[in-house]
């Protein structure tokens, strides 16, 4: 037999031997919190493909669980995942980020992939970069190009299309601005919680208080600008105010005197408090006024103080009618001599809360101090003090009273060497004995301030 028949026979043969070879075996795989090094060599070893991670790729876990698929779609599930794109050269195929893959494997003649630069008119390239990449296919790159404010997107022709009408859109000139919101009534810092609480700032917009010029700094879309300016135009008006007017009075009666004034009205709790001496109020002040004005005719009262406070609503205010005493000690734990100061005198604090009625209810600390006497060199000092919580309305005097000091005095008188002599020195003696009973009167009134005395 000719030796070309030999040979023809033998590939024909060959042929009926062998036959088409199988078809590759799907791919399964089913992994959890597995290095993505070691990921894609378990999927290189079982579909028998030469697989490359790139170097721009960080070690990091993976999850993953696929069954039977094939290795082209094995690939794509894989990539995707991961944020990667592949690029298949030869018999290799090359698995790395979009920016490195494009940079390091440019595409093949024929590829689908084409690269175009889009001018930015009103957007920060960096920014605008970030969004195109979440937003457009896997594998396609995004540059943002500072010298020509410009993005350089490669991708397939309907990647490019899609990124053109994406760029279109989120390079609309922007209605964020930045405004200066004057305060009138309102501190700052106390309209920028208010604000917070009433409107939720929510980034990129922002508030902030400018102490100096006492306004605040808005910033946001047009719509956040507005909501921001009638919040703080419903918040910035001025507070109730309250005046009291107060007259601090010492009486001392006499043992046969029956001098006082019989209070009457409700405390806070709406308890009647009739009889009660230390702390109530009565509707009609003129009473009261004219009671003190015939006590201190008569030599038996004097008046203290008789201030007038003011201060706005939820504010607490206080007033010193006296003077503060220097105490110097000398303290062991520093080696110094320290001062302390002791207020002496009338001193008043004073919380008023304006109810929906016009009522007003006051936490109310009333205190007197005097210098009774002094121990070496140190001051002691008498204190009557009084806390209470009343409710009054406009013009209405609370009355603070039962703050009494009682002294007992003997004194002595007799003559030298005779009032010594037993029995008969008490014809040379004579003692007189005195009562004197001090008490302090507090008398508020207060009073809501009306608009044409605060506009006056």
């Amino acid at each position: 037999m000719p030796c070309f028949f030999r040979h023809l026979v033998a590939f024909v043969l060959t042929l009926g031997l062998i036959g088409p070879g199988p078809p590759p075996a799907p791919i399964t795989l089913d992994i959890r919190d597995v290095d993505i090094y070691d990921a894609v060599r378990l999927l290189s070893t079982q579909a028998a493909v030469n697989l490359v991670l790139d170097a721009s790729v960080a070690h990091r876990p993976v999850t993953l669980q696929l069954r039977g698929l094939r290795f082209d779609d094995a690939l794509a599930a894989f990539a995707r995942l991961n944020n990667l794109v592949a690029v298949r050269l030869g018999d290799v195929v090359y698995i790395g980020t979009p920016e490195a893959i494009h940079r390091r494997y440019p595409p093949a003649p024929g590829s689908e992939n084409r690269t175009r630069t889009f001018l930015l008119k009103n957007a920060q390239p960096d920014a605008l970069a970030k969004e195109l990449t979440d937003a457009l296919p896997p594998g396609t790159l995004v540059l943002a190009d500072r010298r020509t404010s410009g993005l350089v997107v490669t991708a397939t022709a309907s990647g490019l299309a899609r990124a053109e009408s994406l760029i279109e859109t989120l390079d609309r000139p922007s209605d964020f601005a930045s405004v200066t919101l004057s305060l009138r009534f309102l501190k700052a810092a106390d309209a920028l919680r208010a604000l917070q609480a009433t409107l939720p700032v929510v980034p990129p917009s922002g508030a902030y208080a400018i102490d100096q010029q006492n306004a605040l700094l808005v910033s946001g879309p047009a719509d956040f600008l507005a909501r921001a300016r009638e919040s703080v135009s419903q918040i910035d008006h001025p507070a109730q105010q309250v005046r009291y007017e107060v007259r601090v009075t010492d009486i001392s009666p006499s043992d046969s005197s029956n001098i006082g004034v019989i209070f009457g009205g409700f405390s806070v709790g709406g308890q009647s408090a009739a009889g009660q001496a230390s702390t109530a109020f009565v509707s009609n002040s003129l009473a009261i006024n004219a009671t003190i004005n015939a006590l201190v005719n008569k030599g038996e009262a004097s008046i203290l103080a008789q201030p007038t406070l003011t201060t706005l609503n939820n504010v607490q205010a206080s007033l010193l009618v006296g003077q503060q005493f220097p105490i110097v000690y000398f303290d062991a734990r520093t080696g110094t001599q320290q001062v302390q100061f002791a207020n002496v005198g009338v001193n008043l604090l004073v919380l008023p809360n304006i109810g929906a009625d016009g009522a007003i209810t006051t936490d109310l600390e009333t205190d007197y101090s005097t210098i009774v006497n002094f121990v070496s060199g140190f001051p002691i000092i008498g204190t009557r003090k009084a806390q209470s919580t009343l409710r009054v309305h406009d013009g209405e005097t609370i009355v603070i009273a039962g703050l009494f000091q009682e002294l007992d005095a003997r004194t002595l008188t007799k003559v030298p060497l005779l009032g010594d002599v037993p029995v008969l020195g008490e014809i040379f003696k004579n003692r007189v004995r005195s009562h004197v009973r001090d008490e302090v009167v507090f008398f508020i009134t207060p009073h809501l301030v009306k608009d044409r005395e605060r506009n006056s």
